[in-house]
Parts: C-alpha cells; structure tokens; sequence
C-alpha cells in the first residue's frame, strides 16, 4: 500500500468502519465503494499490464451493489483507459473526482466532470513548527524516466556548479521492479552532475533529508498535482516552477522557462520564514488530512 494510501486510510478510520482489497467482488454490504482507475487496469496482475481484462474488470464494478460508486483520479490513468470503457465506469459511478484544478479542467476538456478529492500529505511527518536551519541547497526528484523533462534538471544541476549551492535529487529509474534502458541511462546523468543522489527513501528519512533543503525545482510535462511538490511545500521548502499548468497559483516563484531563467532566478532568490510560512500554510490549507477530510464531506453532501 502506497505511502498516500496510508495517509487516507488513517484520515478515513478516525470516523468509518474501512476495508482494503483487491477483489471488490468480497466487499459485501457496503454503503461506498472507492476505486482507483489503476485498479482497472491491473486487474489481469502486473504481468498483464500491457492487456488487463477490463471487461472483467468494468463488468465486476458495474455489477456491484455498492449504493454509491467513486472513482478515485488522483493522476490521469483514467483517461488512457479506452473511451468505452471510461464511458461505461462513469456511467456506473456516483462522481469522479480529480486532485487539483489543473486535473480538473484536462478531464473537463474530455466531457468529464468531477468533484475534488485531494490526494493527502501526512504533516505529523512533514511539517515542522520550529524551522530547520536551512542550508543554500536545492533539490529536484521524482521517478527518473525519458517522458518527464529529467534533461532540464540535468542541464540546471551543471549550471549550479558555477555556485555556492548543493544540488540533491531523490528517485530512480525503477518501475515496479523494471528499468528501461533509456531511463537507466538518464539515472547515471543525475548521479553524475547532483551532488548528492538518494535512489529511495522512508517517509522517515525523506523528512530527515528535506527539513534543512531552502529551495525545490519542479519542472515536469506530465504530472497532474505533483504529491513531491506538496511534500516540499509542507516541508517549508521554496519552489521554482516551469511552465506547466499544474503548477499555477502555487507558493514559489513561477513561470520559468529556459535553464538560464531557473539559473537567474535562484542566484537572486532568498529564503525567510514568510517564505517557509507561505509554502507550509498552501499545503496544510489544500492538502493536509483535514484538507481531505474537508473535501470528502463535500463530495458527501453532494452524492448521497
């Protein structure tokens, strides 16, 4: 069970009776079922990935007699599911929800509608009242694939050493146990220009890590909310954005485009506790436990 996962669960159990399984056919009796669209797509096993049964998959969710039906979007698996079976699983669903408004609008633009229910950060790991004393470091991380922007980090890691700054970067190639070729190759780049490379840590040691870090660079083509950004956010860390539509209306500086401007724009920056204050206020107000909790008794309001 993922670490987001846990951080539901444990916001869940502290008013409901919550069950975990893979096969919804033995949830019986049960007011709401809550599904995540990769369940559809890993219903064949991992060894199926590339072609799940999803008619099985649709099928046992359609007939099951939950009296109210979620699905959980906190990424955009749902929208690489085929059209017919998308149209048949909302069909089936008392709402879909979405994790930020940037999720929000890309699946409006495809005809579905949503309501939020934000993925979760665990701030009784994260978040710190008493401020770390912070180091002139900078840190980058997420899996290490060829269909994010790793090539910007790589670039922007090689202008920093021109500066007084450490650069950090947390994650790897791995998928599941599998590597591609292309992202290993691109692993060996981060390790060869960050000045320190964690592969993986605990929620633990990442907080250990993160807690003395001033700044974070988010620049990415792909992700829907970005769970790492907010944790840098509880974290106290001060973020510089590309220029990709998630990151809109976030605390940090925005809008960068070119490895210059990242490069100019941390040379210039500086860190204070408004600063600190900004980042973790934004993440407690949208993404704590109780931020979900507060979107979960909307979502309520609104099905039942």
């Amino acid at each position: 069970i993922s670490d987001k996962t846990i951080c539901i669960l444990d916001a869940w159990r502290k008013f409901y009776d919550v069950g975990v399984g893979e096969n919804i056919e033995d949830a019986h009796g049960i007011d709401m079922l809550v599904v995540e669209p990769l369940w559809f797509r890993l219903r064949g096993g991992l060894d199926d990935l590339q072609s799940p049964n999803l008619e099985e998959a649709v099928k046992s969710y359609e007939d099951h007699p939950a009296k109210h039906k979620i699905v959980y979007c906190s990424e955009f698996a749902f929208i690489k599911l085929p059209k017919e079976f998308r149209d048949r699983i909302i069909e089936a669903s008392s709402v879909v929800t979405t994790n930020c408004d940037y999720q929000r609008d890309c699946f409006r633009a495809l005809g579905i509608e949503t309501i939020r229910l934000c993925d979760p950060v665990d701030e009784e790991i994260y978040y710190s009242s008493k401020f770390s004393e912070k180091t002139l470091s900078i840190i980058a991380g997420g899996r290490i694939s060829s269909v994010k922007n790793i090539g910007k980090i790589i670039r922007l890691f090689e202008a920093l050493k021109d500066y007084p700054i450490e650069t950090i970067y947390i994650g790897d190639a791995s998928l599941w146990g599998e590597q591609d070729k292309r992202d290993l190759r691109l692993e060996r780049e981060i390790g060869q220009v960050a000045d320190v490379h964690h592969h993986n840590l605990s929620q633990a040691d990442l907080a250990s890590v993160l807690a003395p870090i001033s700044y974070g660079v988010m620049d990415t083509i792909h992700d829907s909310c970005s769970a790492f950004n907010i944790i840098l956010c509880m974290s106290g860390i001060r973020c510089f954005y590309g220029l990709h539509g998630a990151w809109q209306g976030r605390p940090g500086v925005g809008g960068l485009d070119t490895v210059q401007d990242f490069v100019e724009a941390i040379n210039e920056s500086t860190l204070t506790d408004e600063h600190i204050g900004e980042s973790q206020k934004w993440a407690i107000d949208n993404y704590s436990k109780q931020a979900f909790l507060n979107d979960w008794t909307d979502l309520r309001k609104q099905i039942c």
